[in-house]
């Protein structure tokens, strides 16, 4: 079902009234629109996903056929945030889109959009209850997801992320009225992982950490060792991510990219790639690059060790990969079929509901 507030964007963006058309849904038509501008209206067939996906020819072909079989109709893709490259993208491939940070272009029969969005996607303004995808409260969902079959009383997950009891609660409370997790005689549940994986994935991207890249005359697996190396001996934890930890737990795509997690970037660790590795900083480009997670602490949360070394755990991995740009769609498909979804005990159709909704 199509989101109101992608209604609510282009009432605003335009200026104009919108309203649903009350035509059923179909297969990539998440809802009906019409908008009416002074005299004339336009019929909108919205596809709603969480993320582009990673082949836009498929989403213009999708888009091509349902012009044909409807001519009367403008297709539009709408996702929750996009990034100003993925904009560029999408009018490349000539795909209509929007997002909830009020960008919006769209392309029709007497019908010319384009707006720039210029305030926070709506699914990051703050809602009633607490938001269950901010930094400390994220460690909620993470223990939920971590073990799937489980049922928790507020103190023992309140334990298990070590959070106050009355804070676990409060997020407890605003994943059960999102439908995201179930309150059962016997405790808190997980109750619908897909749609949780989802809204997380809407609203948060690998690049909201900060980045710091370099250029290292070194293959990835020397280097792997030679940075760990060097952070252990200055007390710095790190785990891997992106495409470095996909190799290690579902390895699908070939690379020569170091990507990892670091509790701190100081001046003097800088120093130390530099001396040490002869690592160059760079602006773009590179083939190492630490982050500081902009989850702080809470990506820790699950991490999972293999050969002395540390990768993020699978949920933190997979939200990474959905926006990376370098095949990474491919590698979180590949990271739920080979292992997260069954940690998850998610069926075959939810599988698919899933990927088919994240553009997988």
């Amino acid at each position: 079902m199509l989101s109101e507030d992608f209604q609510a964007i282009l009432e605003s963006a335009l200026d104009c009234r919108v309203r649903a058309a009350g035509t059923e849904p179909g297969r990539h038509v998440d809802g009906w629109l019409e908008m009416h501008i002074e005299h004339d209206v336009w019929k909108l067939a919205v596809e709603q996903k969480a993320a582009t996906g990673s082949s836009l020819a498929e989403v213009r072909a999708r888009h091509d056929d349902l012009g044909a079989r409807h001519p009367d109709v403008v297709p539009v893709l709408a996702v929750p945030r996009l990034s100003k490259r993925e904009r560029q993208a999408l009018r490349d491939h000539q795909i209509n889109h929007m997002d909830l940070a009020g960008n919006v272009w769209i392309r029709g029969p007497g019908l010319v959009v384009r707006t720039e969005g210029a305030r926070p996607p709506a699914t990051q303004r703050p809602t009633k209850g607490r938001n269950p995808f901010s930094k400390k409260a994220s460690l909620v969902a993470r223990a939920l997801l971590a073990h799937p079959s489980d049922a928790w009383r507020v103190r023992e997950l309140a334990d298990e992320a070590s959070l106050s009891v009355g804070y676990a609660s409060e997020v407890l409370r605003s994943l059960v009225e999102r439908g995201y997790a179930a309150d059962t005689p016997d405790g808190f549940r997980l109750e619908n992982p897909v749609a949780l994986l989802m809204e997380w994935a809407g609203v948060y991207r690998w690049d909201d950490n900060e980045v710091h890249s370099f250029v290292v005359s070194l293959g990835k697996t020397e280097l792997s060792e030679k940075v760990c190396g060097l952070f252990g001996r200055r007390g710095v934890d790190c785990l891997f991510t992106l495409l470095s930890a996909a190799d290690r737990v579902a390895r699908y795509v070939d690379h020569d990219q170091v990507h990892l997690y670091a509790s701190s970037l100081t001046r003097e660790l800088a120093d130390a790639l530099r001396s040490e590795l002869y690592a160059e900083p760079v602006e773009r480009g590179g083939n190492l690059h630490i982050l500081k997670p902009y989850y702080g602490d809470a990506v820790w949360y699950g991490a999972e060790e293999m050969d002395r070394e540390q990768s993020v755990s699978d949920v933190q991995l997979f939200l990474d990969l959905v926006h990376y740009p370098v095949r990474g769609p491919e590698a979180a498909a590949a990271l739920l079929k080979q292992r997260l979804g069954a940690r998850l005990k998610l069926s075959r159709d939810q599988v698919r509901t899933l990927r088919e909704g994240l553009g997988l």
